[in-house]
């Protein structure tokens, strides 16, 4: 991951930033369509290959932007670019749009912007899935510079709204990073709530080990200060599903770097270094501690706050009803159709609910057949696999096509992969 992030992307990159600073720090208050104006600015101008990254960028940011305008219209201008695609791309679309078209004689109230934006996010989700010319190395800094953006313009903006006693609050499990941030807002602002806001500290913090040791050296000070922001994030989210993912993360990167001596100090320093950060963190602040042993010794973690029992509903709703079962309940009104209390908080399940068994199982093979290719292809150590398994192991406990936002960091985890180096290819004579 050598190649320098071109200049139309830093310009926007830089630019949006700004525009979000402006807005969510200073409390400069604009209209949502001069966002709008200004990525349709650089995305009419851009190339393919730089549009693909500027919408990766945005992928962490869409909870503070009009993504519906700015997805519907980038993926339109990049088919436009692109000209040629993948056909299975469009009939995946298609099928899955249909699908929630069906699903849509049965929502209470048809809201077609919702159907639009679920369309758009699942048209870049197949699009930069299956297609090959996607600058995948621009596309990983963009998203993990996004990443960096949302964490710091949440922890800025939510220190600055905290009240005076804010770690008493935490302590006590009132006050948690995302969580405490969306309620205050009023307009539109850069907010997620906090299992969410730990999702992407996780992803963030596994691609922060990934350009460590894919980097060898470089830019050693910047990526471990990117493990320290996405960390203290993760931290201050107050999730467990963070504590517990983050820990196996870490332990599968000590792991992976024992079996290479080279590499085995260098691994050791970074692993000390956030281990170090770690501990500071408890020690300056031991609220942070009571927090974390708050959350697991209350009674809500024998059902994983309330998760195992939305489960268990969830499953009988739909195998109690043949409709459910062959063409699902749809996505974007499926609370609303299975009429209980909140959403679902399991990848698999809300995958098979939502589509139903059939087109739920297509929809694994259509995300996971592309790995399959690159796995033949590619030498893939551990250290490339952390931001998948990061993704994976944390959707399931939280959603993944609704809100549709969740599935865009599988492409990037996906790109990690791609961008392994290929395996040696043994001439036929070698073997003589």
């Amino acid at each position: 991951m050598q190649k320098a992030i071109s200049k139309c992307l830093l310009f926007f990159i830089i630019g949006l930033t700004g525009l979000l600073v402006l807005r969510d720090v200073i409390g400069f208050s604009y209209n949502k369509y001069l966002l709008v104006g200004y990525f349709l600015l650089f995305a009419i101008l851009a190339k393919p290959k730089v549009l693909a990254p500027m919408l990766c960028f945005m992928f962490p940011l869409t909870w503070g932007l009009p993504y519906t305008y700015i997805f519907f219209a980038g993926i339109v201008l990049y088919w436009i670019k692109r000209r040629k695609m993948p056909i299975q791309v469009f009939i995946l679309i298609s099928c899955y749009l249909l699908l929630e078209i069906i699903a849509s004689f049965w929502y209470p109230e048809l809201d077609y912007v919702a159907i639009i934006k679920y369309t758009s996010v699942l048209s870049i989700f197949f699009t930069f899935l299956y297609d090959s010319n996607v600058d995948k190395e621009q596309c990983i800094k963009a998203f993990y510079i996004g990443s960096l953006v949302l964490c710091g313009i949440i922890l800025i903006s939510t220190i600055k709204n905290a009240p005076s006693n804010w770690l008493y609050l935490f302590s006590r499990g009132f006050f948690r990073f995302g969580k405490n941030h969306i309620e205050e807002v009023v307009d539109m602002a850069l907010s997620l709530n906090a299992n969410n806001l730990a999702y992407y500290s996780l992803i963030g913090f596994s691609l922060s080990l990934s350009f460590l040791m894919s980097n060898k050296g470089k830019n050693i000070l910047f990526y471990i200060g990117g493990c320290l922001l996405f960390l203290i994030m993760g931290v201050f989210s107050v999730s467990m599903s963070f504590v517990v993912t983050i820990s196996i993360c870490i332990s599968l990167f000590i792991l992976s770097r024992l079996q290479e001596r080279t590499t085995v100090l260098y691994s050791l320093l970074i692993t000390s270094v956030i281990v170090f950060i770690f501990a500071y963190i408890i020690f300056k602040m031991p609220d942070t501690l009571i927090a974390f042993s708050s959350r697991f010794d209350s009674t809500d973690i024998a059902t994983a706050n309330q998760r195992f029992t939305l489960f268990i509903l969830y499953n009988e709703a739909f195998w109690n009803n043949i409709r459910f079962v062959l063409l699902g309940t749809g996505v974007t009104q499926y609370t609303s159709v299975i009429n209980i209390f909140s959403s679902m908080h399991n990848m698999i399940q809300q995958i098979f609910v939502c589509y139903g068994i059939f087109f739920g199982i297509i929809f694994f093979i259509s995300i996971l057949y592309p790995i399959k290719a690159i796995i033949k292809s590619r030498k893939i150590s551990i250290i490339k696999w952390l931001p998948l398994i990061s993704v994976i192991l944390f959707t399931q406990t939280i959603q993944f096509i609704n809100p549709e936002p969740l599935m865009l960091p599988y492409v990037i985890a996906f790109y990690v992969l791609a961008t392994a180096p290929l395996k040696k290819q043994t001439n036929k004579g070698d073997s003589l």
